[in-house]
């Protein structure tokens, strides 16, 4: 008795409460011991029984998901505060689950931070280890067809975060002769995608998303097109957000098309264009004010209007100058892509209208340029344009 109290009496006073009532101060503790907080005060303190403080440290990570919100963030706190985080952390990482354990840690740790400001070293000090064990060397590309487990397709269905997949049948549809899935894999997840990549075979540049998700087309054989188009990138594990695997996946992706459809010479996207809108409704009031809920109404001047505006939000640098305000737009061109062509009712959905006028755009990866668009990018924030576009931003410009 005398020992415990000698340990408690080292640890936070939030550590303290949180210990209390798992001793019964409480007159329902909401879990049996023995108490996860002891093991976690273990975890921290013992330095001579490695073997014992990982096996408290599973035991834990095994209960974390049963406890309330508030006591998991006294947890996440107690552990912040300490001085060898990074310590505490590999050894929650220790058995078939550990990784995964961490990432949805940092997830959880992410969605707080906003009210817990206090938490921002935890997060730093997880997203630190992440990419040391999630380096891209570490990674397993893998192309995802229809006869992939069942198990697998459905994590499709339920991380598609840009076009979601309706039924069985939309995904059949997706993994069709005529498109591609990949993703990528770490040994630990072996089960769970980390990022994936949508791709459809085209002739030519895809203007609207309509036509690439309609399942009464035809499949045409892989000989008839000359274009890879991606149309969706899904990251699937929050807890991983900020650690660059979408880079990577394109360059891999347009490896393997090369080396196995030698033939697919053009590589470019179909984007959404998040913000769009309400970009227009703060910056452009003369254009906004004649704008209605649905594109099918506008005229040609409307229409023409509002696709120079797009241009411009497009190539609308960031406050500190360094960066593209749209995230979209920035991740594409820090990899080498140029903004190639803005496309007129491109995504009718409902949320297309709602963020972007049912407008997209395509980035193109010119094999020959990436490198330097990319440097020029990062380097001087210079925007590889197309000259349509560039001629379309001017216009906005000076109008």
């Amino acid at each position: 008795m005398g020992g415990k109290m000698f340990a408690v009496r080292y640890v936070a006073d939030p550590f303290r409460r949180w210990v209390a009532r798992w001793h019964g101060v409480r007159s329902q503790p909401r879990l049996p011991p023995p108490a996860s907080a002891e093991k976690l005060l273990r975890i921290i303190q013992d330095d001579f029984n490695e073997l014992q403080s990982r096996k408290f440290a599973a035991e834990l990570r095994a209960r974390y998901s049963e406890l309330e919100d508030s006591e998991k963030i006294e947890i996440l706190e107690i552990i912040a505060q300490q001085s060898d985080v990074e310590r505490i952390l590999t050894r929650f990482n220790d058995g078939p689950h550990g990784i995964k354990f961490l990432i949805d840690l940092r997830a959880d740790v992410l969605r707080r931070l906003k009210s817990k400001p206090n938490l921002k070293a935890l997060e730093l000090c997880l997203k630190n280890l992440l990419s040391k064990w999630f380096d891209v060397g570490f990674l397993q590309f893998l192309q995802i067809t229809w006869d992939s487990p069942a198990s697998l397709l459905e994590k499709l269905i339920q991380y598609e975060s840009v076009h979601p997949i309706h039924s069985w049948a939309d995904l059949k549809n997706r993994l069709d002769c005529d498109r591609r899935c990949f993703a990528y894999f770490h040994s630990s997840m072996p089960h769970e995608p980390l990022i994936f990549i949508e791709v459809a075979l085209t002739t030519g540049l895809s203007t609207d998303v309509q036509s690439l998700l309609d399942e009464k087309a035809t499949a045409e054989p892989v000989e008839n097109f000359d274009t890879a188009i991606f149309y969706s990138i899904s990251n699937c594990q929050m807890g991983l957000a900020g650690i660059a695997f979408g880079n990577f996946l394109i360059k891999r992706v347009v490896e393997y098309f090369s080396a196995e459809l030698p033939h697919i010479k053009q590589f470019a996207t179909l984007s959404p264009i998040p913000g769009f809108r309400h970009w227009l409704n703060a910056n452009l009031e003369s254009v906004a004010k004649v704008v209605t809920e649905d594109p099918a109404t506008f005229d040609d001047r409307t229409k023409n209007l509002v696709m120079d505006a797009c241009a411009q939000y497009l190539t609308t640098p960031s406050p500190d100058a360094r960066r593209a305000l749209n995230p979209v737009t920035h991740f594409h061109l820090s990899n080498g892509a140029k903004i190639e062509r803005i496309n007129w009712k491109s995504d009718i959905s409902a949320s297309g209208i709602k963020q972007s006028l049912g407008l997209m755009v395509n980035y193109k990866y010119e094999l020959s340029e990436i490198e330097k668009n990319m440097k020029a990018y990062i380097k001087n924030a210079d925007f590889a344009i197309s000259v349509d576009v560039k001629r379309m931003r001017q216009r906005s410009l000076y109008r």
